[in-house]
């Protein structure tokens, strides 16, 4: 059936399904592409306990052809939101765990292409098709490009690391260095623009504190860690949410994201949003090596 109908008549997703894929990938490229679905039941909860696959179609005047089949791995991290108290201390507070289901994928053109999903849950098999649009290329830096050289404000720059660091408590490593600098040094480096307290998807608190910084314990010497706030942290304490440069240097319409990057400063993988140390690490190793 790799030819049957993919005009967005012939797909429209059965609200009514056991399970619905959600993709949460915001751009994806011509190349290789990490991408993420959330997978969710009839009420609209995110679903984590189930196995799944999705098979990648090109589409051209609404008939798909098979291009690759892939199955997804369960990513979860456990979202988190920073709660005020009344003495003006940040305490952060763990939800119940979460899970995308992920692979990476080629597309060599840019234009429509489909996804099926195909989900195994109590028993039952769900099929799911969806169209999506690839792009010639990311807002944010593609893989293989120079990363920018932002020179962002570190420990030298301020009388006290919250101006630059609203993690509990804040990481002193990550920010010795601007990335200007990280370019010049010859060392991989992982970047994770991320704000903990301040997050709009909740898990900007769990990428700096279950990915990154067990990573840079680990890998400390071997590559240079920096962690980047999207946000002016004095602007987001008084309510207000004002996005630094970084945001535009890169490109970036969401938070979190990681940046692995190689010994010339070239993008060697991204990741965005819900991640796992495993994933980030591989790369890591990647460039290492």
């Amino acid at each position: 059936d790799d030819g049957d109908s993919w005009s967005p008549r012939a797909i429209a997703v059965d609200q009514d399904a056991p399970v619905v894929p959600v993709l949460f990938t915001s751009q994806i490229s011509v190349g290789p592409n990490r991408i993420a679905f959330g997978l969710f039941d009839r009420d609209g909860a995110l679903l984590s306990e189930l196995a799944a696959s999705v098979r990648i179609f090109a589409v051209e005047e609404d008939a798909g052809t098979l291009v690759s089949a892939h199955e997804l791995e369960r990513v979860e991290m456990r979202p988190s939101t920073t709660h005020e108290h009344a003495d003006g201390e940040l305490h952060p507070h763990a939800s119940e765990p979460i899970a995308v289901f992920v692979t990476t994928a080629e597309f060599a053109r840019p234009g429509d292409w489909g996804a099926e999903v195909t989900a195994e849950l109590a028993g039952e098999t769900t099929v799911v098709r969806m169209l999506f649009t690839v792009l010639e290329r990311t807002t944010e830096p593609m893989l293989g490009e120079r990363i920018p050289g932002s020179v962002q404000r570190v420990l030298r720059d301020v009388d006290d690391i919250a101006e630059i660091d609203s993690s509990l408590p804040p990481e002193p490593r990550m920010h010795e260095v601007t990335v200007a600098e990280a370019l010049e040094d010859g060392l991989p480096a992982v970047i994770v623009i991320a704000t903990p307290a301040f997050c709009q998807s909740r898990f900007c608190g769990p990428v700096v504190d279950e990915v990154v910084r067990p990573l840079e314990e680990r890998h400390r010497g071997a590559a240079t860690f920096i962690h980047i706030e999207p946000f002016d942290l004095a602007e987001a304490r008084g309510g207000r949410l004002v996005v630094l440069p970084v945001m535009a240097e890169w490109g970036l319409m969401t938070e979190p994201w990681i940046f692995v990057v190689d010994r010339e400063g070239r993008l060697a993988a991204k990741f965005e949003g819900v991640t796992s140390a495993a994933e980030v690490e591989a790369a890591l190793l990647a460039v290492l090596e």
